[in-house]
């Protein structure tokens, strides 16, 4: 079984590492997930030296930047913190997907309150420094921050982009592995973005008149662009509906409405999008139709994992 590495932010494991000396440790994350994956702890401010318990820091707007300074003494930190994070992240650092703490001005993806020199209401549309850096680097792991995780569709689509991109990464550099890959994982990549499968596609039929090495930077390209695209449940109910139509010379009317209920009960969000699949594998292997039996999309994460805790 893989087991992906994740970059964490070292609060949500319980480390005592906040400015108050105290963690924001996550149950589902800690009993749950780390069942199944290798941490990677780290926390950017216990990187730059400033110590737990500490002062708080917070972004603010000085002028037309946006720099990290001490919340009590105003000292900018900004250089500081870039220097740390050249220092974390070297262009060699590499992991499945990483969690950040929200809400934090060295971590947090979005809506981190930007401050005013002089007071008011700070901006609630600023990124922490490290996740900007991060961002910017390594714009194709997956990222999400914790507060995301409670919801349990964004949780399934968060478990779903760490293992196919964590199953990417360990393929072999060979153009019938990334063929094999291609079509093993159809059906997943339709449901993330139909176009972009397509597109993917067309890059390896050119395998006899481009070079492996093009290929293989092209498809990288492309499929890194697949694994960014939002979650869209339809895009979801379209594969699933696809696939229930193989069914359609072997099920009842009866059958196919108790089916469709279940599709219909994903897309409304009051089920994750394994229940549906579930039953669409029982009947692929039924009637085994070897297509549908190959494609990771009926299990796009460890089974193992409960999602609903």
């Amino acid at each position: 079984m893989i087991r992906p590495t994740i970059a964490i932010s070292s609060c949500l494991l319980g480390e005592k590492v906040r400015h108050d000396g105290q963690h924001k440790r996550d149950d589902w994350l800690v009993d749950e997930l780390g069942k199944f994956v290798e941490w990677l702890p780290l926390c950017p401010e216990m990187a730059m030296g400033l110590g737990a318990p500490r002062d708080t820091i917070h972004l603010e707007r000085q002028g037309e930047e946006i720099v990290l300074v001490n919340a009590k003494n105003k000292s900018d930190l900004t250089f500081l913190a870039q220097k740390t994070a050249k220092k974390i992240y070297p262009q060699n650092f590499t992991v499945d997907a990483y969690i950040w703490k929200k809400n934090s001005p060295s971590c947090g993806l979005e809506k981190v309150k930007i401050h005013r020199p002089q007071g008011g209401m700070p901006e609630k549309k600023g990124t922490g420094i490290f996740a900007e850096y991060f961002k910017t680097h390594f714009s194709q792991v997956p990222c999400i921050e914790e507060g995301r995780l409670t919801d349990l569709a964004q949780r399934e689509f968060f478990l779903i982009r760490l293992y196919f991109f964590s199953r990417y990464k360990t393929l072999k550099n060979t153009y019938q592995a990334l063929e094999d890959f291609q079509r093993t994982n159809k059906l997943l990549m339709m449901g993330l973005a139909p176009q972009k499968q397509k597109d993917l596609g067309k890059i390896l039929a050119q395998h006899k008149t481009k070079s492996w090495e093009d290929i293989r930077q092209e498809y990288q390209q492309i499929f890194y662009l697949l694994l960014a695209s939002p979650w869209k449940p339809v895009r979801q109910v379209n594969v699933l509906e696809h696939i229930l139509g193989y069914f359609k010379n072997y099920l009842t009317a009866k059958e196919k409405k108790l089916i469709l209920q279940e599709i219909f009960a994903f897309k409304n969000g009051r089920v994750p999008l394994m229940v549906p699949l579930r039953i669409l594998y029982h009947l692929s292997e039924k009637y085994q139709v070897k297509y549908l039996l190959d494609q990771s999309y009926f299990s796009p994460y460890p089974d193992e994992i409960n999602i609903n805790v």
